[in-house]
């Protein structure tokens, strides 16, 4: 079996945001919880982005999958949570290694269908 290495436009592995629902709920109440937070904006993701090359290197050292180039015409981008670190004072529990491992060991269950999503 092999993963796949999304290589962004400039030939480097892409790096974007992703964030688990938990983190995203954690941070909804922490700004609930804070009054000097009402009616503002705040960046929420990931302490890094999430980046392709370290991902493929965790499933091949964790699971023997082997890395596939895919180039596309997309560039890298995320966000800073900085605001939200020291306003609401929130940061995500989930790194790359735990979204990983929790995205690889997923089972549906036999009765929901596959829906296959696009992966940037």
């Amino acid at each position: 079996m092999r993963v796949p290495l999304i290589l962004g436009r400039y030939g480097g592995p892409l790096r974007r945001d992703f964030l688990r629902v938990d983190d995203l709920v954690s941070a909804r109440l922490a700004a609930l919880d804070t009054p000097s937070a009402t009616r503002r904006l705040f960046n929420i993701s990931m302490n890094q982005p999430m980046d392709y090359g370290r991902a493929a290197a965790l499933l091949t050292q964790t699971r023997g999958l082997e890395p596939v180039d895919i180039a596309i015409s997309f560039r890298s981008n995320w966000f800073s949570n900085a605001q939200a670190w020291a306003e609401l004072v929130w940061h995500p529990l989930t790194d790359l290694e735990v979204l990983i491992e929790r995205a690889w060991s997923f089972e549906r269950s036999s009765d929901e269908p596959r829906r296959i999503w696009y992966p940037g």
